[in-house]
């Protein structure tokens, strides 16, 4: 059979559903370079604010954060549903384009969580080169570096990582924002229609460089504040 999906297709169609289910708005878009290396720094509301980020952002992103916060339970129920389903009643070239649509998925949903790693741990300097190199290669960075932080709450202080690879790379830091996104990954909240047509707004602030001259505890501060104005800017948006 010939194959009509790709990672790409893939892609489109969450991007499709997402913003067929979300009143989905993304402001600042033209901030995240169009090429090289650059950490996106985000508040954390909801598990969903990776695929949000990943659906919306323009340019494929590499995530750091706490091992296991993208576990795709939903995806591998489908799985088991679709292998334990009779498939000789169903006809072939549905089954396998089902089949076919979940492996790519899978595969694309792994690829955004592939970098994961315990943001709770302090980092050793290999895994700080490594951070380095990746950047250094061209890639962009999330990160989400609220402390002890739980979607819905308020936002946390941050940890000084952003700043510190900001300064050994030379590589600026993009601000953002998402508001409304918290309860996105309730499966109850779906079932209830409580999340169909939501406003969600993602906002993207201007780039920010940080050298070594400074102070990186000053760094950090400007940092918070400026996703904090973000955050605070986007909640006027999304309730007008």
């Amino acid at each position: 059979m010939v194959t009509l999906l790709t990672p790409e297709r893939v892609l489109l169609v969450l991007r499709a559903l997402v913003t067929g289910s979300l009143a989905i708005r993304v402001d600042g878009l033209e901030h995240i370079p169009e090429r090289g290396g650059a950490i996106l720094v985000c508040n954390h509301s909801d598990y969903a604010d990776p695929l949000i980020q990943a659906l919306f952002s323009g340019r494929r992103l590499t995530f750091l954060g706490k091992a296991g916060m993208l576990e795709l339970q939903w995806l591998r129920r489908l799985q088991s549903l679709l292998s334990s389903v009779d498939k000789s009643t169903i006809e072939g070239g549905l089954v396998e384009l089902a089949d076919e649509f979940l492996n790519i998925s899978g595969q694309v949903l792994f690829d955004i969580q592939q970098s994961l790693t315990p943001a709770e741990d302090p980092l050793s300097q290999e895994e700080l080169d490594k951070l380095c190199q990746i950047l250094r290669d061209g890639a962009i960075l999330a990160l989400y570096p609220e402390m002890k932080s739980s979607p819905g709450a308020g936002l946390a202080p941050f940890s000084d990582l952003p700043v510190q690879l900001s300064r050994l790379t030379g590589l600026p830091v993009v601000p953002a924002g998402i508001i409304g996104s918290h309860g996105l990954s309730s499966l109850r909240q779906w079932l209830f229609g409580r999340n169909i047509g939501r406003a969600v707004v993602y906002s993207i602030g201007e780039p920010m460089l940080f050298v070594p001259a400074e102070d990186i505890s000053t760094g950090v501060q400007k940092l918070h504040g400026q996703v904090a104005r973000l955050c605070r800017r986007q909640s006027s948006r999304a309730s007008m």
